[in-house]
């Protein structure tokens, strides 16, 4: 059965997030809603001017936005957040991808230029649909370990002989 396609997972460890990338709450918050669907809510522990695209709204009233004029927005504050960031090595992104689905290359593909265009440096790592668990589990902790790399998505749905969880 198909598990749906755009979804991903975030994977970074304590230790850095903790102490080298304050923002990468923002950063998980962006890739989550960014450039997919917007929603009428303000991003959780937000300390940027990123209010003025969000309401939060107490009742269930529904809200057209352009998602896509909101998606630029951020990207340019997210952009101006990696220029003024003083650390000599730039934000990094792993974006590991498990097997040949379409849906899921354009969307990783979407990511690796949004990436490109706010100044984060970008890691693809693809795998054939047989690549073994263990091979994915290995990608991830040699990403964790790499101190270029700040944040790791890891696209779903994963093969059917691999635990999503």
């Amino acid at each position: 059965a198909d598990r749906g396609h755009g979804h991903h997972c975030i994977v970074s460890s304590h230790k850095k997030l903790k102490s080298t990338i304050p923002w990468l709450g923002l950063f998980v918050w962006w890739f989550l809603v960014g450039s997919a669907r917007a929603f009428a809510v303000t991003p959780p522990n937000h300390n940027t001017q990123l209010s003025r695209h969000f309401t939060t709204r107490r009742s269930m009233v529904a809200e057209n936005m352009d998602g896509k004029a909101i998606a630029a927005a951020i990207r340019g504050e997210l952009k101006e957040q990696v220029e003024k960031m003083e650390s000599a090595i730039p934000p990094g992104l792993a974006v590991i991808l498990v097997g040949s689905r379409r849906d899921s290359q354009t969307y990783v593909n979407m990511k690796k230029k949004a990436c490109k265009e706010c100044g984060i440096a970008s890691f693809g790592y693809d795998f054939e649909d047989s690549a073994a668990e263990a091979d994915i589990v290995d990608c991830i902790r040699q990403c964790n370990a790499n101190p270029e790399i700040h944040g790791i998505l890891v696209q779903l749905p994963l093969p059917p002989h691999m635990d999503e969880s």
